[in-house]
């Protein structure tokens, strides 16, 4: 059995090499082989292991392991190139990844955070509103430490996509207005960047 079909089977816990995506992606079992293996080895299994595990179908489930390892920067890596797979339903969850995320890798906790705003604006999810609004505001206050958004659209060019879109949800945007003052908000922060999010006189 090779060293990279050897990776699968523990990165994703299986017992099966033909199996790799049955089974839940196993930190515990990963830690364990690359105990047993020389010096140098183990680098190589563990960067095998990190490769797979980018792959993995469930890309949250993906996500949340490379942050356990940790391996933040693979996570974003993932983050970025699968953003269409990112699912904003997942509140909790992405949330904390984005956090996680955000100080060192502010492109990729933006997409998140975008992830659930739309999910929330397109499935006019009203009871999260007031998240949504603080998930943009968060977007706002990345802005300034993103210089380059590849392929994805600005922050501005976001901001006028979802008002063409959702320009009649009065709810969520009257707490972008409001600044989010009734939900303690760091607004030394939000009020620098509100003119990203508001519309211009």
């Amino acid at each position: 059995m090779s060293l990279h079909t050897r990776g699968v089977q523990i990165a994703n816990g299986s017992k099966n090499p033909d199996d790799e995506q049955t089974e839940t992606l196993s930190e515990h079992s990963l830690r364990k082989y690359l105990k047993l293996l020389p010096d140098f080895d183990d680098i190589e299994a563990e960067e095998q292991a990190l490769d797979i595990a980018e792959k993995y179908s469930c890309l949250i489930t993906a996500i949340n392991f490379l942050l356990s390892w940790p391996a933040p920067a693979h996570a974003a890596k993932i983050a970025e190139i699968r953003a269409a797979e990112l699912d904003g339903n997942r509140y909790n969850t992405m949330t904390q990844a984005a956090g996680a995320l955000v100080a060192e890798y502010p492109l990729a906790a933006t997409l998140m955070r975008r992830a659930m705003v739309q999910d929330t604006l397109d499935g006019a999810k009203s009871k999260r509103y007031r998240y949504a609004a603080q998930h943009l505001a968060e977007c706002a206050c990345s802005d300034a430490e993103i210089s380059d958004y590849s392929d994805f659209p600005s922050h501005e060019k976001f901001v006028a996509n979802l008002r063409e879109k959702h320009g009649r949800k009065h709810g969520f945007w009257g707490l972008m207005s409001a600044g989010g003052k009734h939900y303690g908000w760091d607004l030394k922060r939000l009020a620098f960047n509100l003119i990203h999010i508001l519309p211009r006189s």
